[in-house]
């Protein structure tokens, strides 16, 4: 009875040894992954450091902790004028793509299929503010994310502000 106790905590000791240290540190919806606006006028900035940090998660990089405002700035922010259109940072393209022409429904319909296609979420550019908010899929940890925009109430009004959206962009795309 004893080797048998000792053979299955052997093994199960083997398996926790598999699993990255990543998948036990943190989920994609932990509160420390998300970020406060550290200054007027950052928010594409704050916006993009919380897509990045969610895909850098999502693909077990270790190092996820080190994408801040900061770090990411030096690459992607343009003094005097705020984010690059395009840029990489970390091996992760961003692009992004204006939706100003589109109508209302199409702008919805399209959010609701990146959203299906891109689960570190992305970031919903309105120009007429102008402001910027990363947007994911709800979830049980955090049913405000994108909810919000899907209740009936909103969709038409918020879908009709968005001028662009930024999306990281996958390998063979």
């Amino acid at each position: 009875m004893k080797k048998r106790i000792l053979s299955m905590l052997l093994v199960l000791a083997l398996v926790l040894t598999m699993i990255p240290a990543s998948a036990l540190a943190e989920t994609i919806n932990d509160d420390n992954v998300f970020l406060m606006q550290s200054g007027s006028g950052k928010c594409t900035l704050t916006s993009a450091v919380m897509m990045l940090r969610r895909r850098a998660i999502i693909d077990g990089n270790a190092d996820w902790e080190t994408i801040t405002e900061s770090t990411l700035g030096s690459v992607a922010w343009i003094s005097g004028t705020g984010m690059r259109y395009n840029y990489s940072y970390m091996g992760m393209s961003v692009d992004v793509k204006s939706y100003s022409g589109m109508s209302a429904a199409e702008k919805r319909s399209a959010l609701l299929a990146l959203l299906d296609k891109h689960p570190e979420g992305i970031e919903i550019y309105d120009g007429s503010i102008p402001h910027a908010v990363p947007s994911t899929a709800p979830t049980p940890a955090r049913p405000q994310s994108a909810s919000s925009f899907r209740r009936a109430g909103t969709q038409q009004t918020a879908a009709r502000r968005i001028t662009s959206l930024r999306t990281l962009r996958r390998s063979g795309t």
